[in-house]
């Protein structure tokens, strides 16, 4: 039997294979990597875990980074202070927002960050 840091157990699993199945079992975690993905009783048998999860059948994704940004909020930056004066909120200015203000946003987005030389960017400034 193999130690393991972590087993997420019972749970729905949506796997990142070609197939991209969703299988219920659990997940043996060493030192922050996923050392096997399997059904509970196989996961049981073949690790000893320090730590161990039931996840009541919920989702889990094995090592899914949710790597997203709402780039035609990129203009929403400077917003919220004038929002709040006016007594409105984001989701005031999101409604307003129109098919052009969001192709905007995104081509002023793209140029700021062309222009600095990246390709992608988190924005602690906006909502």
């Amino acid at each position: 039997m193999s130690r393991c840091d972590l087993v997420v157990r019972n749970a729905s699993i949506v796997t990142a294979d070609d197939e991209g199945r969703v299988l219920t079992g659990s997940v043996a975690v060493r030192d922050g990597l996923i050392v096997d993905v399997g059904p509970d009783p196989d996961i049981a048998a073949g690790f000893a875990a320090a730590r161990t999860i039931d996840a009541e059948g919920a989702v889990l994704h094995p090592g899914f980074v949710d790597a997203h940004n709402h780039i035609s909020q990129y203009t929403a930056r400077t917003a919220l202070p004038l929002l709040a004066r006016a007594g409105r909120t984001m989701g005031h200015w999101k409604a307003a927002l129109t098919p052009e203000d969001e192709v905007a946003g995104a081509r002023l987005a793209i140029l700021d960050l062309f222009t600095a030389g990246y390709t992608g960017f988190v924005d602690p400034g906006t909502i």
